[in-house]
């Protein structure tokens, strides 16, 4: 979401590119046939994030994926400023100056990104040092490794996507906490 510096922090580490070139490349796209992008307002969207990663999954490296990993822990270990206010201010956060660093957008699309990495990594023959679906148990784990109540609640509506990423990671720290 381009309305969120972080995002687009994020995404120029993982292109290894500035934004604006890498947005540059991603607008080429969008007016072909069977664009694999669309971009509403602000906000750019795989049209389909399997078919994406299926076309990208050969040219995935090592150090593409410990840029996934470092960006979906920076991303949702991120705890929701809402929570400094009173709770019948909460719905008026943005009011208040207390928005998110990171758009939902970003949020849901690591975690998709986790999953599909956990349900077709080894299909698809994924650069991992370990099993895909061990790789993604272990960030999951190291996620919800907190007992800090306020991250688990800025998780919000993204929690049962982490689960799905990794339902034994997401059991077993249940269980702890």
């Amino acid at each position: 979401n381009e309305d969120f510096e972080s995002d687009k922090k994020i995404i120029s580490q993982i292109a290894n590119d500035s934004y604006e070139n890498y947005t540059k490349k991603l607008t080429r796209w969008l007016h072909t046939n069977d664009s694999p992008i669309v971009k509403i307002g602000t906000t750019w969207r795989l049209t389909s994030p399997f078919d994406a990663w299926i076309n990208a999954a050969k040219n995935l490296t090592q150090n593409d994926f410990t840029l996934l990993r470092k960006s979906a822990i920076e991303i949702l270990n991120e705890i929701n400023p809402g929570f400094q206010l009173l709770p019948e201010q909460m719905h008026m956060a943005s009011l208040y100056g207390k928005n998110r660093e990171f758009s939902g957008w970003i949020r849901e699309g690591v975690i998709q990104s986790l999953i599909l990495t956990s349900v077709f990594g080894e299909e698809l023959h994924f650069d991992l040092p370990r099993k895909p679906e061990l790789w993604v148990d272990c960030i999951v784990s190291e996620l919800l490794s907190t007992d800090n109540p306020l991250l688990w609640k800025s998780f919000e509506g993204k929690l049962p996507l982490i689960a799905e990423a990794s339902p034994s990671a997401f059991l077993d720290s249940l269980e702890k906490h």
